[in-house]
C-alpha cells in the first residue's frame, strides 16, 4: 500500500511540474547535432542550456523587455551590457561575485549598451542581477586571466 501512495504522490508532482511550465509558457528548446533548435524531441527530456532569457507569461515586463546581451563572455578586460526594450526606461543593475557579495551598482538606460570595466576583478564566475518591478532578471558571466 505504501508503494502506491509513493508512486501516486510521484506521478502527481512530475503531473503538476508539466502542467505549471506548459501554463507559464515556458518549453525546453532541443539542439540537435546540426544546431538546428526544435521545440520538442520525445528521446530527450532534459532541460537545454539557453542565454535567452525567460519570461513568465502574465509578467508586467514581458512585452516591454524585448532582449537581453552581455558580451563578451568570457571577458578579460571590459563586457558591454544591453537590455532590450520597448521604452527607454532606466533599470538598476548590480554585479555580484560567486558567493553573492555585491561588488558594483549602476543604472542603465534600455537600449544603450553600457560598457562596464571587469579588469579589477580576478579570474572566477560573476553574474549581474537587473531589477524590474516583478523582481529580477539574472545573467552570468566569467572572467578570466
Amino acid at each position: 500500500m505504501k508503494k502506491v501512495i509513493v508512486l501516486s504522490v510521484l506521478f502527481l508532482a512530475a503531473v503538476s511540474t508539466n502542467y505549471a511550465q506548459a501554463y507559464a509558457g515556458i518549453d525546453t528548446p532541443y539542439v540537435s547535432s546540426n544546431g538546428a533548435i526544435s521545440s520538442h524531441n520525445k528521446n530527450d527530456i532534459s532541460p537545454k542550456k539557453t542565454d535567452t532569457p525567460i519570461f513568465i507569461n502574465g509578467s508586467e515586463f514581458q512585452s516591454e523587455l524585448t532582449g537581453l546581451s552581455l558580451l563578451p563572455t568570457p571577458a578579460r578586460e571590459q563586457v558591454e551590457l544591453l537590455i532590450e526594450s520597448t521604452t527607454d526606461k532606466t533599470y538598476k543593475v548590480a554585479l555580484f561575485n560567486q558567493v553573492g557579495t555585491e561588488l558594483h551598482s549602476f543604472d542603465i538606460t534600455a537600449n544603450k549598451v553600457k560598457p562596464i570595466t571587469v579588469e579589477q576583478y580576478t579570474a572566477g564566475s560573476y553574474y549581474f542581477l537587473i531589477y524590474i518591478p516583478d523582481g529580477s532578471i539574472k545573467k552570468k558571466f566569467e572572467i578570466i586571466d
